[in-house]
Formats: structure tokens, sequence, C-alpha cells
């Protein structure tokens, strides 16, 4: 999952529970805040240019998860897990 906008990937964790499982992933420590945090305090705008590099860079990421076999859904792409440096 090598790509400069995805956090390194180092492997996931299974613990059994009365009710059920729970499911993790170990990743690197993503430093920012959340596209919904800058949103919502004003210091991310929806202009053009900001825009076409977000859509860009998702674009990107998708396409990349996308090339494996099989391919990498993430399934909750939204402004609460899109993480800004």
């Amino acid at each position: 999952l090598h790509h400069p906008a995805v956090p390194r990937y180092y492997g996931s964790v299974v613990r059994d529970r009365p009710d059920g499982r729970d499911f993790g992933l170990v990743s690197t420590l993503v430093q920012g805040q959340t596209l919904d945090e800058l949103v919502r305090s004003g210091q991310w705008v929806a202009d053009e240019k900001n825009l076409r590099v977000l859509a860009e860079t998702l674009l990107e990421v998708c396409e990349h998860l996308a090339s494996f076999a099989p391919p990498v859904v993430h399934r909750d792409i939204k402004p609460a897990n899109v993480m800004l440096e």
C-alpha cells in the first residue's frame, strides 16, 4: 500500500470479546487535522484550487488501492476520515 497519501500499513489486530470480535489496523500516526475539523473551524475553504487538489489526491489514492489483486476498497471516505497535514 505504498503511496505518499496513504499511511504506511504494518499489520492488523483481532481481539475476541464475549459478544464478538474487534478488528484493527496498525499504521503510522498521521499528524494533522481531519478535513471535517478544518472546514468547521474555517481553516479550509472549498474554493476551486482546494477542491481540485483534494479531488485529485483522493482519486489517485482510490486508483492506487484499486490496482491491488484483490482491490482494496475504503468504503468510508468522508471529511472526518480525510487527514490533511
